[in-house]
């Protein structure tokens, strides 16, 4: 059989199929990129959620949660997340917590370390003063005691710096009463250093350690003098307080002065629980006396 077409109709047919084998592929090619974008929304979507939650974690914040969604491993990912953050959580915590039961437990051996041989010599002055019928001084010295003692077991682990020298000095008036003209103290504390918060019974260890074991050995008049100033260190302002005294001192090629190590332990984890970044020195001299430095970040 022949089927004779014009060249026009012939150009005609195959326009058209053309045309259809177009429009199938055009068909085609949008069908797939649907499927392509919804698939990929699938996978995309949690990824960015999950990227987004790790951003919140960046700022410090423990508490976000990512909701797992998308496929399986999307899922997966965002459930690990979670579980790292919950354990991280609990970490942190725990930590907390053990660095404020550390912190209580120094708090708490200060303050016993204060109350025994302390008490005694100040009770015994006490009693002297009675005997001896000195009233002013008797009633000064339980007005001493008793601001020294309501401080001392107050509750709460911090404190200012001016609040921590009035206690100390209730505390040296007290020491007075014993050693008499052996000792002799003064403090030196600008208005800006007076206001600075630090640790509660920071200092009294180290202006103890400068009575007991620097001018009692003596039988010369000796000097205890408490310095502190806001100075700038490296562009940063920092606390600077020293302790000095014109005692005994010590030999620093023995490292440690004998006897010393337990309050001077404890005011150094104090510091470095409590005020991160901060420095501390000790210079001393035999029989020239001993200063300690201690400079605190603002």
């Amino acid at each position: 059989i022949h089927i004779l077409l014009s060249r026009a109709g012939l150009d005609l047919r195959t326009t058209g199929i053309y045309l259809i084998g177009i429009l199938f592929i055009l068909g085609n090619l949008v069908v797939g990129l649907s499927a392509f974008a919804a698939l990929s929304k699938r996978i995309t979507d949690p990824v960015a959620r999950v990227m987004a939650g790790l951003r919140q974690v960046e700022t410090g914040d423990l508490g976000v949660r990512i909701e797992p969604a998308g496929v399986r491993e999307s899922r997966e990912l965002g459930q690990a997340i979670n579980s790292m953050l919950g354990r991280l959580q609990r970490l942190i915590q725990d930590e907390y917590q053990a660095k404020l039961s550390l912190k209580e437990a120094e708090y708490q051996a200060l303050q016993a370390q204060l109350q025994p041989h302390f008490l005694y010599n100040v009770l015994y002055c006490l009693q002297g003063l009675n005997q001896l019928g000195e009233r002013a001084a008797l009633d000064a010295a339980i007005f001493d005691l008793h601001d020294m003692l309501r401080y001392s077991l107050e509750p709460g682990l911090w404190t200012t710096l001016g609040q921590e020298a009035a206690f100390l000095g209730h505390y040296c008036t007290l020491q007075k009463l014993r050693f008499q003209e052996r000792l002799g103290f003064s403090f030196e504390i600008t208005e800006a250093a007076a206001a600075v918060r630090i640790p509660r019974l920071l200092l009294q260890p180290l202006v103890e350690n400068a009575i007991i074991h620097g001018i009692e050995p003596l039988s010369r008049p000796c000097r205890l003098a408490m310095r502190a100033r806001i100075d700038e260190v490296e562009g940063k302002s920092r606390l600077i307080c020293t302790v000095e005294d014109d005692g005994k001192g010590f030999d620093p090629a023995n490292c440690r002065p004998e006897g010393h190590g337990l309050g001077l332990d404890l005011v150094r984890q104090r510091l470095a629980n409590s005020c991160p970044g901060s420095s501390w020195k000790i210079d001393s001299q035999a029989d020239k006396g001993t200063k300690v430095t201690l400079e605190i970040p603002l």
